[in-house]
């Protein structure tokens, strides 16, 4: 089907992980700039819903995938009442993995905008009919607003509109609070990802906690979730 062709409701796959789903706000806001008419429905997993609740403009569907199969059937049934039936005119299939293939085959769509082949697995070509251009060493970013340009849209919106709530800013008072009488920068460290692989070494991340200490008065925070994992990686960064 051609780029141009008329839309009007828009549905965005990115289920995780985190990083991700922060990468994808700048292009739901793209979107919104570009196209203010249109509706837009983001499919996202259930903790990382946590993260984008309360994102104006935006239908956001959660899917958990801890329900295993019952929950594309729940998904259908959502996504149902969300179009009264009618589904969707394009989906920004966002995410490459086999699970969320399957999400996306829930997604009732006629255009089905994916990743070029160099970025495609686990047989996501079959998932979709159009693809976004083929880029090498793209950043992950730079990737996702692809999709809003296949869209038409012309100029970017760099904006990452997390909504905090009260409780959100009263946590970060008292997190910061007994370093409001010093001097220096605050630095934040969030030393783990999803993956093990992807991790900088404990040393490593010692070191650079030392050298903003060092060089910039800089005080440094360590932050992560609350796998036993992520704080024994920053109880080994503390002690080193």
């Amino acid at each position: 089907m051609p780029v141009n062709s008329p839309f009007g409701h828009i549905a965005l796959l990115r289920l995780s992980a985190i990083g991700d789903v922060t990468h994808v706000l700048p292009v739901v806001e793209t979107l919104k700039a570009s196209f203010p008419e249109k509706r837009l429905t983001w499919v996202v997993g259930a903790l990382e819903h946590r993260l984008v609740a309360g994102l104006p403009g935006v239908n956001l569907i959660t899917f958990n995938k801890k329900n295993g199969w019952r929950e594309l059937r729940h998904l259908r049934h959502k996504l149902n009442a969300a179009t009264h039936g009618k589904g969707y005119d394009i989906l920004l299939h966002m995410q490459v993995s086999l699970r969320a293939n399957l999400v996306g085959r829930a997604i009732p769509a006629r255009r089905r905008v994916g990743f070029d082949t160099a970025r495609s697995r686990d047989f996501h070509r079959f998932f979709v009919n159009e693809t976004i251009p083929a880029t090498k060493c793209q950043h992950v970013l730079d990737g996702f607003m692809e999709f809003a340009r296949v869209l038409g849209a012309k100029k970017p919106v760099y904006r990452w509109p997390v909504v905090l709530s009260d409780s959100d800013h009263a946590y970060a008072r008292s997190v910061l609070a007994h370093l409001n009488k010093r001097t220096g920068p605050v630095v934040a460290i969030s030393p783990c990802s999803s993956h093990p692989l992807r991790n900088w070494s404990v040393a490593n991340y010692a070191w650079l906690a030392d050298y903003l200490h060092e060089h910039f008065h800089a005080h440094v925070l360590l932050c992560g979730g609350p796998s036993e994992y992520e704080k024994n990686t920053a109880t080994a960064i503390e002690q080193a």
